[in-house]
């Protein structure tokens, strides 16, 4: 079965069969994943980093076996920075998730736009690519983001763990006409940093 496929177009839990993506093996070619990564000081509360991070490695290696591009546009501090410019996955995530790191704010609008700018290149090289954008956050920013419109779709991935929750990525997921998802309802492999 293909776990994030079926996660996407059900937008959460499937409900029933009929719901389930299964894995081909060879995808039409032409998709982008452009995976948006909070790695600010909030999410080194709880391991939220370390969670997101599992995910993300899991994620890869589907996609891998898809044969899609991936990039990672990672933001913290004062700024939004692509870790990893798009390219076809490759087929382990240690490499690409090994050198980051948390610390700092959480500049939400910044990577939010930044994403805007390098989905806008990717789309003038490859203009019939299908672009999706998946975002790992805990929602801990104070950036508003009105007025920002992702010309594909995105899915948000709340990163918020612990007994205090505030629970922003909902609404950050519905102010973005997005999907949500808690990292909960991913099947996540436990990695080391």
């Amino acid at each position: 079965m293909d776990w994030f496929a079926t996660l996407i177009q059900a937008r959460g839990r499937p409900r029933d069969r009929t719901a389930l993506c299964r894995r081909t093996l060879w995808a039409p070619a032409g998709q982008l994943l452009l995976i948006v990564l909070d790695s600010s000081g909030s999410t080194l509360k709880d391991q939220r980093l370390s969670a997101a991070k599992g995910a993300l490695g899991s994620l890869v290696e589907a996609v891998y076996s898809r044969r899609l591009r991936i990039g990672i546009l990672q933001f913290a501090g004062k700024g939004a920075w692509l870790s990893v410019p798009p390219r076809r996955a490759p087929k382990q995530a240690l490499g690409l998730t090994r050198g980051i790191a948390g610390g700092g704010g959480t500049p939400l609008r910044q990577a939010l736009e930044e994403a805007v700018r390098v989905l806008g290149r990717e789309r003038k090289r490859f203009p019939n690519e299908q672009q999706t954008v998946v975002l790992f956050t805990d929602g801990r920013s104070r950036d508003r983001i009105d007025g920002i419109q992702l010309p594909c779709r995105i899915l948000v991935i709340d990163t918020e763990t612990g007994p205090l929750r505030l629970g922003r990525c909902r609404q950050l997921a519905s102010a973005l006409n997005g999907d949500y998802l808690t990292l909960d309802e991913l099947p996540i492999r436990k990695r080391d940093g």
